[in-house]
């Protein structure tokens, strides 16, 4: 975490299906005049100083990839689910005059990206079949060495920020945010005649994979599908990350965060980060102008079944 300067410029991203959204986002807009400080509309994310997204998880991933990682972004909380906002409606007023008294570190959160995709992920890349609903065969290279060949449904490659989501409901691991790393997660494998494990495995930074199938990839990044024709691909951590503002230095907020919405049974609502809340109808539906094509939610397991 490092810290950050005060901001004059602040862009507002909000969860456009959501009306507890918009008035939270009419009363900032009127919380942040009253300070002076410029509000900027969404499209403009990047050429701010620091955007407050409004909404759920799946928000906040949004306002991300909107700034390219190169402005830090924080999440307001509209009742739907989340992990990543921060922000309640409770302590708004608080949190604002805090953030802009400079009372805020900013995280440098890694990236994962895949070659030959423009795009890189906060949460995780999956690999899957193009006919989603059939297995995939997959070979496993890590680092140059052939290190495993099995059939699944697909496969994950998580952040630790996204281990805490779709990586997670296939059983991979919590991953303490501080750490650069990246989660592989197959999805449903399977694999005649061998010893070999099939869990989810935890790689250093400095870790190359490349995964060979049988069949063009399905590619999705942050659950929104990519443009792919290629049978292997090389999968890395992006030495460009994303930003996210925290109003909390102490690295134990994230585990009661986890404890509090996860472990405490916060698994319903619309918009999500973690990939075990039910789709809504918002979810189908297209994303406004100037959201760069990204959905609000990671992907689902019944993608494969459509």
């Amino acid at each position: 975490m490092v810290p950050w300067s005060v901001p004059k410029k602040v862009a507002l991203v909000v969860n456009p299906f959501s009306r507890r959204a918009e008035l939270l986002m009419k009363k900032i807009i009127f919380l942040l005049e009253m300070r002076g400080i410029e509000v900027l509309p969404q499209h403009l994310a990047g050429e701010s100083d620091l955007v407050i997204s409004i909404g759920g998880d799946g928000t906040l991933i949004r306002a991300l990839h909107m700034t390219e990682g190169k402005v830090p972004v924080i999440g307001v909380k509209d009742g739907t689910f989340g992990i990543l906002v921060e922000i309640t409606e409770d302590k708004l007023e608080k949190s604002l005059t805090r953030l802009f008294s400079g009372d805020f570190e900013v995280i440098d959160a890694c990236s994962v990206e895949v070659s030959g995709v423009q795009e890189r992920a906060f949460n995780e890349v999956l690999l899957a079949h193009p006919s989603r609903g059939k297995t995939v065969k997959l070979t496993i290279c890590i680092d140059g060495v052939e290190f495993n060949r099995f059939m699944a449904d697909g496969l994950i490659a998580a952040t630790p920020f996204g281990s805490w989501a779709y990586s997670l409901s296939v059983g991979g691991p919590i991953i303490d945010p501080r750490m650069r790393c990246m989660v592989l997660s197959p999805l449903a494998p399977w694999q005649p005649s061998s010893d070999m494990p099939l869990n989810p495995m935890v790689l250093p930074e400095s870790s190359i994979v490349k995964v060979r199938g049988n069949v063009p990839f399905y590619v999705a990044v942050d659950g929104e599908p990519m443009n792919n024709t290629s049978r292997e691909l090389t999968i890395s951590l992006s030495g460009d990350g994303f930003r996210i503002a925290t109003l909390n230095s102490d690295h134990r907020y994230f585990y009661r965060r986890i404890l509090d919405r996860i472990a405490g049974g916060h698994l319903t609502g619309g918009e999500r980060g973690g990939s075990q809340a039910r789709p809504t109808a918002a979810d189908s539906r297209s994303a406004p102008s100037g959201v760069r094509g990204f959905k609000s939610h990671p992907p689902h397991l019944n993608q494969f079944e459509q």
